[in-house]
């Protein structure tokens, strides 16, 4: 008896092992072992790679500052280190949030079986550690070695610091969960859940990028005696790397930072089995009972909203069914969201490194920089659309575009007003209302209305360059590019974004000097807009017809299933 509950628990941590590598590909064992060793492998090969490009950025950084101390650069490559542990967990926990409870289809099968709640869950538990703490040794084995060669009294105190930080990561991510979970009715928390996921993915992939600025920030913050260092959770866990070193700078806040990491672990820890112990058995039931939010009818003011924009935007049933299609999939698709997400944490990032500039006179030697002001919204509308181009070209489900094939004929043009129409009015404009909040604190009405109005006008621009050409109907093609074409558009948009960047912020300060200059460039651009209307009529490529298909000639399907 005992052996055959072992039994079905190893199949159980088996199945949630793979459903956490790849939820959405039921292919064989093999087939998932391989992809999480190749995850693995990624990750143990560019955790020095990427500290190598962060020590050298903090070195560069330090010189042009002029304040280079050795025993400072050893805490904020201390810090920078606790801070990228944290980051990886964190962005594998993010991407994987859908996982971290067993999902609907789970249920749905394991619940007819003789398994019980608490085994699955269990198995659950086992099947997600096991895979945690592989990806943390996988990311912090290369980088432990090298410091214990380079500073080898220090490595009790790193290994211990790097671990807790990486508990703490797990846990904040289960608790922020299992909160939601009791506290957000099931439809609510199916609607807002892809929004956080794509939110901590972004803000997580920003701190990896923007690592080099971490650790040179940790000298003149300490200096000033800032408390945003109190609030910043990898500084908590420096403060245990700091205590177990045998030698630092002098922190005199080190004591209180390390008791703050064990506070809030504990609590974290808490939170986790409250929530997961209040929440796994009610979560369980709704899962079966609630009805997916695609079989629930819309509510009144969702259809009168729908009919609004319809009639305002979406003149013909074509628009209407590509711009409902697109909506769909980038709320619903996992890997669509993942995909932008990752790419609004690479804009981000950009966007981070252009705002600030190194001033030696000021005591915090990093200051924001008046030309970084005018291009990050440049920087964050061109990773936005290129994003999304990019994004459009993975399929989501390639059996079901034959309704799409059927009617491109047709259609083509529409399709193609519908997919600028989506992008700009559901993903440019909401940008540029955050953008708008920052823009009027910053400058005076008149000048924070010009550079929204040259912001949008020349997004707008961007989406017909990106887009010209385009052949496809987002999330329905299957399309491989060669390596050569896409180191070709790789450097083609590395050329774009930094002459659209610099382009946009010459545009913005030259047209919020006068009036009379914002007046000439938004008539200029209604004639240009119209000579590409005229084009489009007069050429016909609006109505060129889709590709759903582009394979290499050396690559084929069978498809036999």
């Amino acid at each position: 008896m005992r052996s055959t509950l072992d039994d079905s628990l190893t199949a159980l941590v088996i199945h949630f092992t793979r459903r956490f590598v790849d939820p959405e590909s039921p292919t064989e064992e093999w087939v998932h072992r391989n992809r999480l060793t190749q995850f693995l492998a990624l990750i143990f090969v560019a955790a020095p790679m990427l500290m190598v490009l962060v020590v050298r950025g903090q070195e560069r950084i330090l010189v042009q500052i002029g304040t280079f101390d050795f025993e400072w650069w050893w805490a904020g490559l201390h810090y920078t280190l606790i801070c990228y542990e944290m980051s990886v967990i964190g962005l594998i926990m993010a991407l994987r949030w859908e996982t971290l409870f067993p999902g609907r289809e789970d249920y749905l099968i394991l619940t007819p079986l003789p398994v019980s709640t608490r085994r699955l869950f269990l198995a659950k538990a086992i099947a997600v550690t096991t895979i945690l703490l592989s990806f943390a040794l996988a990311a912090n084995a290369v980088l432990a070695i090298v410091i214990g060669v380079m500073q080898p009294r220090a490595f009790i105190a790193h290994a211990v610091a790097v671990l807790a930080a990486s508990v703490f990561s797990v846990l904040s991510f289960l608790a922020l969960q299992g909160i939601l979970i009791n506290v957000l009715p099931t439809r609510t928390f199916r609607r807002i859940s892809p929004s956080l996921q794509m939110v901590a993915i972004a803000l997580l992939v920003t701190l990896l990028l923007v690592l080099p600025l971490v650790g040179v920030s940790l000298r003149p913050l300490t200096t000033m005696n800032s408390p945003l260092l109190d609030y910043f959770p990898p500084v908590w866990f420096l403060g245990i790397y700091e205590l177990l070193a045998p030698s630092s700078p002098p922190i005199p806040n080190v004591t209180e930072w390390a008791w703050n990491a064990v506070i809030m672990t504990v609590l974290m820890m808490v939170l986790v089995v409250v929530c997961y112990g209040a929440g796994y058995r009610r979560h369980s039931r709704r899962m079966l009972e609630d009805f997916d939010e695609i079989d629930q009818a819309p509510r009144w003011w969702e259809r009168a909203g729908k009919n609004i924009r319809d009639s305002l935007l979406n003149t013909n049933a074509f628009q209407r069914a590509a711009f409902e299609f697109i909506g769909k999939i980038a709320d619903r698709s996992s890997k669509h969201r993942v995909s932008i997400a990752l790419y609004s944490g690479l804009g981000i990032a950009l966007a981070l490194s252009s705002l600030f500039v190194i001033d030696r006179r000021e005591a915090f030697p990093i200051k924001l920089s008046a030309r970084g002001v005018l291009e990050a919204p440049a920087v964050l509308s061109f990773l936005l659309v290129a994003g999304w181009r990019s994004t459009f070209g993975i399929p989501y489900e390639l059996a079901a575009n034959w309704i799409f094939q059927m009617t491109t004929r047709k259609g083509a043009a529409d399709f193609r007003k519908a997919i600028r129409k989506w992008l700009f009015v559901c993903r440019v404009l909401p940008l540029y209302v955050v953008v708008a909040c920052f823009e009027f604190s910053w400058f005076d009405p008149r000048m924070a209305i010009s550079h929204l109005v040259v912001d949008l006008i020349t997004t707008a621009f961007l989406v017909e360059a990106l887009f010209f050409g385009f052949r496809k109907v987002p999330f329905t093609c299957a399309y491989l590019q060669s390596k050569l074409q896409l180191a070709f558009y790789a450097v083609l948009y590395l050329f774009a974004y930094t002459s659209y960047t610099s382009l946009v912020a010459d545009l913005k300060g030259w047209a919020s000097v006068d009036p009379r200059h914002l007046a000439r460039f938004a008539s200029l651009s209604l004639i240009l807009f119209g000579v590409i209307l005229i084009y489009r009529s007069l050429a016909g490529a609006e109505r060129s017809r889709f590709v759903y298909e582009d394979r290499e000639s050396g690559y084929q399907q069978l498809d036999l299933s």
